[in-house]
């Protein structure tokens, strides 16, 4: 890795002056060394192209690339692949960032979304729905096991009213368990003596003797609404328009599966639609919804609905939902597709209205209306759809196989939107790789990406590992060797609060290449069920960690000393 020392070293050197200090320009992170236009590039059969004048956390990179790779923009899928759960308070790449745009952009943003950035660009672009029909795998509530539990919390018991019950204005039933250890902090808007319990919900608060014996005690985590329907942890007190209109979203999506005196109960909850557990809580609602495909566009287009039909016709859950604009959410309702004289049709009023004919009142009519005319009518057994994503790796990857040579073999991550729908425009926009072919018939895969701008100290090493992998990956999946890597950099710069570090990295003597392991997989799906611990550097001899702060313009916050690698935007 010695041509990234002398990138570096060049970027210093551009901007040195007479006085042995360097120009400096201002950026929303923060003052940089920066110059424009650099390339570098690596052979993958001379190794691993891993910096070894730092450690790199391998496990860092690799659980991004699989979350751009499972089209999720929800960064909390980051820290699940890592660690098997998330913490708010734990530090990830993407947490700074987000957080930045939360609070510039609550209405868009809620501290868990990218937006419309690298997974919905790669996996999930969106296209007006087109009338070519796909076939799309149904998916299925991946969280039909949800519960929220809560912990034991230290209370003394030798007070009187220890192990009483009573009930609250809604019926629901608490008792006091004690009162708080000694040391335990209090919130400051809370004078309260004693701590009680929720029978139904486990919930905990503490409240005085006072509002325990009136009944004046709220439970946010017990089902209000049509008996299954919880706030959650969120307040109603600090709510603004945007909080009700999102929670009239989740409220309707309850009562027309649980409520059979809702007028569209009959379409829903009569025919066994259901709401994922984890979605019965309003305040997980919130935080997921932010993350589904076309809540962007829901944010300031009142013809997008939540539409769980799409991916699933039986639940509404996260992993089972999208917004759709109104025409096509209303057209994919009743999907009977059909092949008529070999022209598919979503269902056979599509096929009567197309070939000028009356339509009729059943599934029977239609059939004997149509066949009368000579048609011949088939059944398709497949779940077809309206086009409405573009996979561009998935595409990418079955051109490779189908036409090597094709001259368009990119994926374009740019969204010209990104000042209004992604937490940051996109810094590594575009990459395009080539196919290679020798007198013996093997076949080399070369890919080339475009950085507009870059953090040489922090996120450039972990840019070149994160295409690195990428690489590996394609070529394993279409047949081919991957060979080599290239980047072109556009801005390219180091932040003043890392100069120190940067001499450190240039003082260093870089080791050897390791090499990658990588379990084997044999679609691109396969590979995103392998856990982490399966990947991984084999010799990879490093100079050790080396903390460099990861600047996203916010104060204070997802910024962390022990970084060692990171995404940084300029």
């Amino acid at each position: 890795m010695q041509q990234y020392q002398q990138l570096l070293s060049n970027v210093l050197a551009y901007n040195l002056l007479d006085d042995g200090s360097y120009l400096m320009r201002r950026t929303r992170s923060g003052d940089v060394v920066s110059s424009f236009d650099h390339k570098l590039k690596f052979n993958l059969a001379h190794g691993f192209p891993a910096v070894t004048t730092k450690e790199l956390n391998l496990d860092n990179i690799l659980a991004e690339l699989f979350m751009f790779l499972s089209g999720s923009c929800d960064r909390r899928l980051m820290q699940e692949l890592r660690f098997g759960d998330f913490k708010d308070d734990r530090f990830d790449i993407w947490k700074g960032d987000c957080l930045r745009a939360a609070k510039e952009n609550p209405e868009r943003f809620n501290g868990y979304n990218l937006g419309e950035l690298y997974p919905e660009m790669w996996m999930k672009k969106r296209i007006t729905s087109s009338p070519l029909l796909v076939e799309v795998i149904e998916k299925f509530d991946v969280d039909s096991e949800f519960e929220i539990k809560f912990g034991g919390i230290p209370a003394d018991n030798s007070h009187e009213l220890c192990d009483k019950h009573f009930q609250n204005s809604l019926g629901y039933d608490y008792k006091v368990i004690g009162k708080y250890e000694a040391g335990v902090k209090k919130p400051k808007e809370v004078k309260a003596t004693l701590l009680v319990q929720f029978s139904e919900s486990g919930y905990c608060v503490r409240k005085t003797i006072q509002e325990i014996k009136s009944g004046r005690v709220s439970d946010p985590y017990s089902p209000t609404l049509k008996g299954v329907g919880r706030l959650g942890d969120t307040s109603r007190k600090s709510w603004n328009e945007h909080d009700n209109r999102l929670y009239r979203l989740w409220a309707n999506m309850i009562t027309r599966c649980y409520d059979k005196n809702h007028p569209n109960y009959a379409s829903y909850g009569a025919k066994g639609v259901s709401v994922s557990p984890r979605w019965h809580y309003f305040s997980e609602f919130k935080k997921d919804v932010y993350c589904l495909s076309g809540y962007q566009s829901w944010v300031g287009d009142s013809t997008y609905h939540l539409d769980k039909d799409y991916l699933s016709g039986k639940v509404y859950s996260r992993n089972t939902c999208i917004f759709l604009e109104e025409s096509v959410n209303q057209r994919i309702k009743n999907v009977d597709v059909h092949k008529v004289d070999g022209k598919l049709f979503l269902n056979l009023s599509e096929a009567l209205q197309y070939k000028g004919l009356k339509r009729q009142a059943d599934y029977e009519s239609q059939c004997r209306h149509l066949k009368a005319q000579g048609s011949l009518v088939e059944k398709i057994k497949e779940r077809l759809l309206p086009k409405i994503f573009i996979n561009q790796i998935q595409d990418l990857i079955d051109s490779l196989k189908e036409t090597p040579t094709d001259r368009r073999l990119l994926v374009d991550a740019w969204n010209p939107e990104y000042k209004e729908k992604a937490v940051l425009p996109a810094c590594h926009n575009m990459f395009q790789v080539w196919v290679d072919f020798d007198e013996h018939g093997h076949r080399y895969l070369d890919l080339k990406y475009n950085q507009r701008a870059v953090d040489a100290g922090l996120g450039l090493p972990y840019n070149i590992s994160s295409y690195a992998m990428l690489l590996i990956f394609l070529a394993k999946l279409t047949g081919c060797q991957p060979r080599h890597l290239t980047a072109e950099l556009g801005v390219t710069e180091i932040y003043e609060n890392s100069l120190e570090q940067i001499g450190t990295i240039l003082n260093r003597q870089p080791f050897d290449l390791p090499s990658f392991k990588f379990p084997s997989f044999k679609s691109l799906d396969d590979l995103l069920t392998k856990p982490l611990y399966k990947f991984g550097l084999i010799d990879y001899k490093n100079h050790g960690i080396l903390k460099i702060d990861l600047k996203v313009g916010v104060e204070d916050e997802g910024q962390s000393p022990e970084v060692s690698e990171g995404n940084t935007e300029g």
